[in-house]
């Protein structure tokens, strides 16, 4: 016999907090050596940041004109990480990356 609430096993893979005039496409997810950040319509200078599931920064860095970019994952034990994407207008899309062995 159980109490509570049970929630079914949801998997999220982007949570969208805003619209932005660019777009970006991320693969391999999930991944074992690297992402590659592909960016569409990029205009003004963004920050990425690759954040651990204990919120615990992993990797940052300022893209500015490019329209790709690729993070090193082989670094990283296999699991679940937050990779967020911060523009100018403090706008910021968040993406579930996970990292197989």
């Amino acid at each position: 016999l159980t109490q509570g609430f049970h929630q079914p096993n949801l998997l999220a893979t982007a949570i969208n907090n805003g619209e932005t005039d660019y777009s970006i496409l991320l693969y391999p997810n999930p991944s074992i050596d690297y992402v590659q950040l592909q960016f569409m319509n990029l205009k003004d200078a963004v920050t990425i940041q690759l954040l651990s599931s204990d919120g615990k920064l992993l990797h940052s860095q300022e893209l500015k004109t490019s329209s790709d970019l690729q993070i090193d994952m082989s670094k990283y034990a296999a699991g679940t990480y937050l990779l967020s994407v911060k523009d100018n207008k403090s706008k910021v899309k968040t993406y579930q990356v996970v990292k197989l062995n």
